[in-house]
């Protein structure tokens, strides 16, 4: 539970603090841009292109749950509106 808290956690955040999560995440789950000078702007292109992709198939409303009215509704709210505002910055 605590490792899922930690995947999501970053979409309740401010815009810039998610921005620059992900952009730390880019060499891990694109493995062409670790290597130390030999990354040319076109792999950083496909990474972001991925990126993006993956943001454009996110659902808000499955990113964060609630169970037994925790947390409560306004938080809930508060955090599906911040995803859909951090989402609709990637995507357009």
């Amino acid at each position: 539970m605590i490792s899922t808290i930690r995947d999501v956690i970053g979409f309740g955040s401010p815009s810039s603090i998610f921005l620059d999560h992900t952009w730390n995440l880019l060499p891990e789950t694109n493995h062409n841009l670790t290597k130390v000078n030999s990354c040319i702007v076109s792999g950083y292109r496909v990474a972001l292109e991925k990126t993006k992709g993956f943001f454009n198939c996110l659902n808000p409303n499955c990113i964060f749950r609630r169970f037994d009215c925790e947390p409560d509704e306004q938080t809930y709210q508060s955090s599906i509106k911040q995803v859909k505002k951090i989402l609709k910055l990637l995507i357009r």
